[in-house]
């Protein structure tokens, strides 16, 4: 029976892998992709709410969490205003064909090695942002987190070892989890693209058991105590609320249960930022529960999600215009909660009110809101608890009186009270997970879940064991050979940084730029930092900005925001060698290894450029490809008329060849799957190798300049998550950057 079963998979592989060779024997022109989705299609040039929030980035008006999002989103839209989901789960399909090629070798190229299985370089002490948080109702050693783009992970001893059983789930990005009412054995969990993924044996396993209707990321989950067959979920669009969602079946199938048009509704005259939703559940009345849609409004209903109707209006006592805000149903009283609501003027509160959101009472005004959640004490009505994005309020008197919780970290993304000991507290946030054990006096990091976000990273030239990676707003963070990275606080005056370089003559001199292009230099390896930014001129810079060497001459660097920037003394002056080249940002550079003079730029608009004489003159280079982000650029290093250039966006080849240093480009992308790409590297030692990977867990090497591309190692070790940045410089093994999951290495039995 074993035997038919096996033989059974291999079938069903056999056939995948058939269908994909006949996709990537397609050309571009015939894909039947692109007959689903258009990239011209005029709907995905219509979103306001995003022409609003690009306007505000651009005019510096922006915040810098909203800042922070247009960065993260632009690469992954442009020239769109909203991402073609189709082409989103398309791009999942295909990928899976990939990952499963694995099983199959003979399939692949002679020169592909998918056998060998992705290793895990930390850091284990340097966590990354924690979305979501668990609590045993029993056993107080037990705890779920989750990482926003690294998964679910598991502790069974109070936080000092965890495990993850998800890491090749479709979608690693997790806002909540939610224990089955009576069976704390039985999980749910909210990701991204609408996916809901369920456990049934304690986090051991996880499968998908739905995917909500819209497909967007899941913000919560509610289930009736009463009848665990009923169970809600509230979604959101890129900027704001898409609705609250209903199942009567345990989550196998879904309605729409409430929907406005939330994208922005007819009155909307404010800016909106990037929105969170919220959902709550009256625990002794379940068949009431409450939505805040940002940018909408505060909905309730009374009946289980039959009808709602909106509670915010000038009778109520809440602003009439919601811009961001938060719930909570208190436990112990049927009726009573609390909101924090922040209005499109800035106005920010705490409200309370006693008779199901009829009426409000302002407690408060904090002087932040609301990027978090609130949480009531279950037994204690008066305290109450809520997050947001830069610390933790908590409130002893029903709201009147906001204490500010010292915290480790900030930017605060989740909360939760341990079950029958008010005392203990646990807290999410950009930094990690803390926990309390005197209602917030002091704390404790946990620091021990790997699922820091990296931008990217460097690699020491002939030392794989001395590693540079440049996280989201964990600083620059040092690997040396141990899984207990160094954490580098004192660089370039930001927690985010885009870029690193070492000398590669000298690890002690090192460079690190931080977000929107400001560089620091260190002479000790990265143990000091000092200014080295004088004459950089950052107009017009990418949140995610490029930062090269000249590795024959360490003492020159580019760098740049709408014009291209040099140093040629090590940082310590910089100038401008290009005028505005273009109506986007420098995004990606390529640097020539033998000819100090020429230089590839690439910006944020698609346009790219070279020079070959060291700025005095560029020449525009008209790339086949459509307009899209430019994310990387990489330059063989035996022959600097051939390069390469990856793509951002969706509904189109992402990697593209050169051999006549930009007169013609060959397409050598349309085979892989359609979604942005963030890197490509190639081996410093031959030239052969070139490696490229994507948003979606994929990694892809070619050793016949892209004509038939393989996954690098078996992708199913790897986690199914953002790989933002690769490295070769030993053109052996290969280093691959996550933003979620810390850092990965594929390792290599050739010799060096």
């Amino acid at each position: 029976m074993k035997r038919k079963r096996v033989l059974a998979h291999l079938a069903i592989v056999a056939l995948a892998l058939v269908i994909l060779g006949m996709a990537r024997s397609q050309m571009p022109s015939d894909d039947p992709r692109a007959q689903q989705v258009r990239w011209d299609d005029p709907k995905l040039h219509n979103n306001p709410p995003f022409r609003q929030l690009k306007s505000r980035v651009e005019r510096g008006q922006a915040t810098e969490r909203e800042t922070r999002y247009f960065a993260w989103l632009l690469p992954r839209v442009y020239p769109f205003e909203k991402i073609p989901e189709r082409a989103y789960k398309n791009a999942r399909v295909q990928q899976d064909l990939f990952r499963e090629s694995a099983v199959d070798p003979a399939s692949l190229p002679s020169w592909a090695v998918t056998s060998t299985a992705w290793v895990p370089l930390g850091p284990r002490n340097i966590e990354g942002r924690v979305t979501a948080i668990a609590l045993h109702p029993v056993d107080s050693g037990i705890i779920y987190a989750a990482g926003e783009t690294g998964g679910i992970f598991k502790t069974a001893d109070g936080g000092n070892t965890w495990m993850t059983a998800t890491d090749e789930l479709p979608d690693l990005i997790v806002r909540d989890i939610q224990f089955l009412p009576g069976n704390p054995d039985s999980l749910f969990a909210g990701g991204g693209t609408g996916h809901l993924y369920v456990s049934t044996d304690a986090g051991a396993s996880w499968t998908t058991r739905a995917i909500l209707p819209d497909a967007r990321q899941v913000d919560r989950i509610r289930i009736n105590p009463q009848d665990t067959n009923v169970m809600y979920a509230v979604q959101q669009d890129f900027f704001g609320g898409l609705g609250v969602y209903k199942s009567s079946d345990g989550g196998l199938s879904w309605a729409k249960s409430l929907g406005t048009d939330t994208t922005c509704p007819p009155a909307c005259a404010w800016p909106p930022p990037a929105g969170f939703n919220d959902l709550a559940m009256d625990s002794l009345s379940p068949q009431v529960l409450y939505a805040v849609l940002n940018q909408d409004g505060v909905y309730r209903t009374l009946d289980g999600g039959g009808s709602w109707v909106r509670v915010n209006s000038a009778e109520s006592g809440l602003p009439t215009q919601i811009l961001d805000g938060s719930v909570a149903a208190v436990p112990s009283i049927a009726g009573s909660l609390y909101a924090a609501i922040q209005d499109p003027s800035g106005d920010k509160g705490l409200y309370v009110s006693f008779d199901y959101g009829t009426t409000w009472i302002k407690r408060s005004s904090p002087s932040h809101c609301c990027f978090g959640e609130i949480v009531v004490d279950p037994a204690n009505p008066n305290a109450v608890y809520f997050s947001h994005f830069e610390s933790l309020y908590k409130s002893l008197d029903g709201g009147v009186t906001l204490i500010p919780i010292p915290q480790t970290h900030v930017d605060q993304q989740s909360f939760a009270i341990q079950p029958g000991d008010s005392q203990v507290l646990w807290a999410g946030n950009d930094g990690g997970l803390d926990k309390s054990t005197n209602q917030g006096t002091t704390w404790t990091e946990i620091r021990r879940l790997p699922i820091t976000q990296y931008y990217g990273l460097a690699v020491m030239p002939n030392n794989p064991s001395l590693i540079l990676g440049v996280t989201q707003d964990n600083w620059i963070n040092r690997y040396r050979g141990t899984d207990d990275w160094d954490q580098l606080y004192n660089c370039c005056g930001f927690g985010d940084l885009s870029a690193a370089v070492f000398d590669p003559e000298n690890s002690s001199i090192v460079y690190a730029q931080s977000v929107l292009t400001y560089v620091n230099k260190s002479i000790d390896g990265g143990d000091n930092w000092f200014w080295a930014s004088t004459g950089l001129d950052n107009t017009g810079s990418v949140w995610k900005a490029p930062l090269a060497m000249f590795r024959q001459d360490p003492n020159v660097l580019y760098a740049g925001g709408s014009k291209v920037h040099a140093t040629r003394d090590g940082g310590a002056n910089w100038s401008e060698i290009s005028p505005s080249l273009s109506g986007g940002g420098l995004s990606a550079l390529g640097v020539s290894a033998t000819d100090g003079a020429r230089l590839y730029a690439g910006f944020s608009d698609g346009t790219l450029f070279r020079t070959d004489d060291g700025g005095s003159s560029w020449a525009r280079i008209t790339g086949p490809w459509p307009a899209r982000y430019i994310t990387a650029l990489a330059v063989d290093p035996k022959n600097d008329r051939i390069a390469y250039v990856t793509l951002g966006g969706f509904e189109s080849s992402h990697v593209w060849r050169t051999a006549d240093s930009g007169s013609t480009w060959r397409d050598v992308g349309s085979s892989l799957p359609d979604v942005p790409y963030n890197d490509v590297v190639i081996s410093p030692l031959k030239g052969d190798r070139v490696v490229v990977v994507n948003d979606i867990g994929g990694v892809f090497e070619t050793k016949n300049d892209g004509h038939k591309w393989a996954p690098a190692g078996d992708l199913r070790t790897l986690p199914n998550t953002f790989v933002t940045g690769a490295a070769l410089e030993l053109g052996v093994d290969l280093t691959v950057a996550t933003y979620g999951r810390g850092m990965w290495r594929l390792p290599s039995k050739q010799k060096r």
